[in-house]
């Protein structure tokens, strides 16, 4: 006979204590099917974040913005001198972009996001250029969910 998997748990927050309720049937498998994609999402942002080189080079930019190189940047940024650069930090925005789509549909949590992109996140709050090549550009909302990751405790 066939049997619908059981969680170890769900846990009921109520005024008093967390109890914990063993899950059955259909809502343990809605919600092993939830943390199963839930994984899948962050597994493959992680790797391609972290482990594949296409935002190498702009996470880098961002780690090493000094007084040097910032009236560089903002030139190229600004003026649009340096096209290889500005569609790989429109890609890079793009990625965060996404995240932010995958959280605002529930895929992902801000918690989440925080675990894993919290600094480089902060770095895209962190420089007035960036800021401000994501106002100009149209990425208003990826700007107020950077202020929203970096703000939240």
């Amino acid at each position: 006979a066939l049997h619908a998997p059981t969680l170890p748990a769900l846990a009921v927050v109520s005024a008093d204590a967390v109890h914990r309720v063993p899950c059955r049937g259909p809502l343990a498998l809605a919600l092993l099917s939830r943390r199963v994609a839930k994984a899948k999402w962050l597994s493959k942002l992680y790797n391609d974040f972290y482990r594949k080189r296409r935002y190498h080079d702009v996470r880098k930019l961002l780690d090493y913005i000094d007084d040097e190189n910032y009236d560089d940047l903002k030139n190229k940024l600004v003026l649009h001198t340096d096209i290889d650069l500005e569609e790989k930090v429109v890609d890079y925005l793009n990625f965060f972009h996404f995240i932010f789509i995958l959280v605002e549909t529930g895929q992902i949590t801000v918690k989440d996001v925080r675990s894993m992109f919290k600094y480089y996140i902060s770095l895209l709050g962190k420089h007035d250029i960036i800021r401000n090549y994501m106002v100009n550009e149209g990425f208003e909302k990826l700007l107020n969910f950077v202020d929203e990751v970096d703000n939240e405790k």
